[in-house]
């Protein structure tokens, strides 16, 4: 079969649609590598020629994100590792799970899950499982998950993301804390609160005291801190919401929409704790900025302009 399709390259360089592409890229992904003698060399540079030549008028024709594109980068991926250039496999790797991010960026959640499921299993067999980039790419598709609704895959995930850090990192290391309350949102999602406190409570504090630029990188921060307010643990969630909101302010601007929506949670904590002055200029600001400019967002604004005027209406009434 290798020889036929190596054969074939010239016809498939030359192929001008992208049906004749997609198949062949199939082709390729399902066919030539993973080759079954693993010492085939040869046969494996031959492969990983023909896999490049089709990658290129995949991408062109299909885009980066193409599902195709990707099995061919997987395929491409555990080429190189197979001739030993560990390096380059781990930079197709690298430039994968970048597109998979960028997915999750536009909430294409479904392209993303199909993305990392592909990717994790690839990394799990070049780096290992406990390598903290597989690692990575697992927890990334724990939160494709949860953005999904499929939150019983989520915690079996972040449970796993959360056991192989620790062996890696150790059990007080942000990342690993930062595991466990991804699995703890998935618990509250699937109305296991009293699990989720579990898990979520002794994490809050030492998160809240990071720094910057580790507590930027942390995948469930702002959820943590809206879920421990949802459980009435407002002290924790207003340390969490007010370092990500602050993030926020300082690296996206005030008025930016993901910036107004952490100020809205965090307006939520503070009224729980009586802070009835902050949360009220919270939201005063919220509901300012929500009007117009770059976080304009109708709703919102409607939602915490009625939330202003209730809690200053109970505040009068109660004095």
């Amino acid at each position: 079969m290798l020889e036929t399709l190596t054969s074939m390259l010239p016809l498939l360089a030359a192929a001008v649609t992208a049906t004749a592409t997609f198949r062949a890229g199939t082709l390729l992904a399902d066919g030539i590598v993973p080759l079954q003698d693993k010492n085939d060399r040869e046969n494996t540079v031959r492969g990983l020629m023909l896999l490049e030549s089709i990658f290129q008028r995949l991408t062109k024709e299909l885009g980066e994100d193409h599902i195709e594109v990707l099995r061919t980068m997987d395929a491409m991926a555990l080429a190189r590792a197979r001739l030993g250039e560990r390096k380059r496999s781990e930079g197709i790797m690298n430039s994968f799970a970048n597109i998979a991010s960028g997915m999750m960026d536009k909430k294409n959640y479904k392209g993303a899950i199909e993305a990392l499921s592909m990717l994790v299993p690839t990394r799990e067999r070049i780096l290992g499982p406990d390598d903290l980039a597989t690692l990575r790419s697992l927890a990334r598709l724990g939160v494709s998950l949860n953005r999904t609704g499929k939150n019983v895959e989520a915690e079996r995930i972040f449970r796993k993301v959360a056991e192989g850090r620790e062996r890696t990192l150790g059990s007080e290391d942000p990342l690993t804390m930062d595991a466990r309350g991804c699995q703890g949102i998935a618990l509250f999602c699937l109305n296991e609160h009293e699990r989720a406190r579990e898990l979520l409570e002794p994490i809050a504090g030492p998160l809240a005291l990071v720094k910057d630029k580790v507590f930027s990188e942390l995948m469930c921060m702002p959820s943590t801190g809206r879920v421990l307010s949802a459980l009435g643990n407002y002290g924790p969630a207003r340390d969490l919401l007010s370092r990500s909101a602050a993030l926020a302010r300082k690296n996206l601007g005030p008025s930016h929409n993901t910036t107004l929506c952490r100020e809205e949670e965090l307006a939520k904590a503070l009224e729980g704790l009586g802070e009835i002055e902050a949360a009220a200029k919270l939201l005063e600001k919220v509901a300012s900025e929500s009007e117009k400019g770059p976080g304009a967002d109708p709703e919102r604004a409607k939602r915490a302009g009625e939330r202003l005027e209730k809690l200053l209406k109970d505040r009068d009434d109660s004095e």
